[in-house]
């Protein structure tokens, strides 16, 4: 009988350590920034748009990254946009203050020019 306990409880313990894991896998994913780099081959494109860097943005639901936004910022300095593009969910529908995304904002567009959707 002790051995079915033992097991038991080395199960439950292992259980239990693989949902923190999974929970501060989640709340990780969320909080980071994820910078993916794609080259875009387009026929006839006019040779004025060649190595034209887009930074896309997308997802940030009013989150803070860093002071003011410095680390979110000093991501798209690095990657020098021509533009930058914002896609969608940067506030959502519970969102009434906007100080973070304005914060962004008003720096983002010493960069570069800044498009933006205001939907998903």
């Amino acid at each position: 009988m002790k051995m079915i306990n033992k097991k038991r409880h080395i199960i439950r313990k292992a259980v239990c350590l693989c949902f923190l894991i999974f929970l501060i896998w989640i709340v990780l994913d969320n909080a980071l920034i994820h910078t993916t780099y794609t080259t875009v081959q387009i026929k006839g494109l006019p040779e004025s748009f060649s190595g034209y860097r887009i930074v896309q943005i997308s997802d940030l639901h009013n989150n803070l990254y860093g002071k003011d936004q410095s680390y979110l910022i000093s991501r798209i300095k690095a990657a020098k946009p021509d533009i930058i593009v914002i896609t969608g969910d940067v506030i959502d529908r519970n969102t009434a203050d906007v100080d973070n995304v304005m914060a962004f904002v008003s720096v983002a567009v010493k960069i570069a020019p800044v498009f933006y959707v205001s939907g998903n």
